[in-house]
């Protein structure tokens, strides 16, 4: 295969992985289609030792490279996507060897790109308008984020936190220094307006727990908010994925993408240039302009300190300290830890509580075939 260099190497690769002469793996790029099993000789630690490709044909991890997962997940709770998650996280300059698995059924090396299967509708929801008008009512654009995590004894424990809201994908008003810095860094300033979704967003670190506890689940997630001002909750459900990697094409946003590019519509009202504006369109300049929305000192956050570690643990890279502020849009090492979260909703809820005489409730559920089904219920 062409232009194919070990993880260490700094070359574009064309393929994620081949055999070599003696019928072994080499992971250049890590492949979603290999599903990862995990040894749990060690349940405190448990260890990545072997591979099944998507024929389920086993591939074993030569020692060096065994992978070893956070402890606080305990092995009953490991899946794919959690496990794969961790792999796509080992930097490539990790050691000096390539990543090798032993097949242990002599096979080509799969190297087509995964399918997911997300819900997704192509027509606007019915629900978006109504949530739109009560967030315009509203001074504040938080909502609380629920997700399971594991406690020391692995007991499932639910986690919740407050985010801010950052609209609808990809959709984001920049404010007037953020839309500055892309006019100056970003080639026409941005994507063109084109596009248009019912997905809900926020911003994360990379390095922070919601992300492994949601992969941890399978994705799933709920969001609520409650805007006093209006008098109304709303409560969204649905599955929850990242975007942002620096190397989108050999983590675990492969094969994502593509699936999440059919849940964006063409807006009605688009008056845009050219018919080639579509092509115009990148997720890398969509995911710069959610970090350009976020003011220098935010910026700088993700050059913090891990999060979550202790404070008398000094971090063993230097450039990592808390107060810094970030002006280059491409920061590597900001870059490196931002994410974009979209929330694909599949069920959404409102709770009217203007009249508490009357409450009035209502629910819509997305259904396979894309279309929304909406029922009021008893409060």
């Amino acid at each position: 295969m062409a232009d194919v260099t070990d993880r260490c190497g700094q070359s574009p690769l064309k393929e994620p992985a081949y055999l070599n002469d003696k019928q072994q793996l080499v992971l250049v790029c890590q492949l979603p289609s290999i599903i990862s099993t995990v040894s749990n000789s060690n349940p405190s630690q448990p260890r990545l030792q072997r591979c099944v490709s998507s024929s389920n044909l086993g591939w074993e991890l030569c020692p060096h490279h065994s992978i070893h997962m956070p402890s606080s997940i305990p092995p009953r709770h490991l899946n794919t996507r959690l496990i794969q998650s961790h792999l796509f996280r080992i930097p490539k300059t990790c050691c000096q060897h390539r990543f090798c698995a032993t097949n242990t059924q002599p096979t080509q090396a799969p190297s087509t790109r995964p399918t997911m299967s997300l819900s997704i509708s192509k027509n606007p929801a019915p629900w978006r308008k109504l949530l739109e008008s009560h967030l315009e009512q509203t001074k504040s654009y938080d909502f609380t984020i629920a997700t399971v995590g594991y406690d020391s004894k692995g007991n499932p424990v639910p986690r919740v936190r407050t985010c801010g809201f950052r609209g609808f994908f990809p959709e984001l008003e920049l404010h007037p220094s953020g839309q500055e810095d892309m006019d100056q860094q970003v080639e026409g300033g941005g994507n063109p307006g084109l596009f248009e979704s019912d997905i809900l967003t926020f911003t994360t670190d990379v390095r922070m727990e919601k992300l492994d506890q949601l992969e941890s689940t399978g994705n799933y997630i709920e969001a609520m908010f409650w805007l006093k001002e209006v008098m109304v909750q709303w409560r969204i459900k649905g599955k929850a994925y990242s975007i942002g990697s620096p190397d989108p094409e050999s983590g675990s946003e492969f094969g994502l993408r593509p699936e999440l590019f059919e849940a964006l519509r063409v807006k009605e009202n688009y008056r845009g240039g050219s018919s080639g504006d579509a092509n115009k369109w990148t997720w890398e300049k969509a995911i710069t302009k959610y970090f350009a929305n976020h003011s220098p000192v935010m910026r700088g956050s993700f050059r913090n300190p891990p999060p979550g570690q202790p404070r008398s643990q000094l971090p063993s890279n230097a450039d990592l300290r808390l107060g810094q502020k970030v002006t280059n849009l491409q920061d590597p090492i900001a870059r490196e830890n931002f994410r974009v979260v979209l929330i694909l909703p599949e069920e959404v809820e409102s709770l009217d509580l203007t009249d508490l005489d009357d409450v009035r409730r209502r629910k819509w559920t997305l259904g396979p075939d894309g279309k929304w089904e909406e029922i009021e219920i008893w409060p």
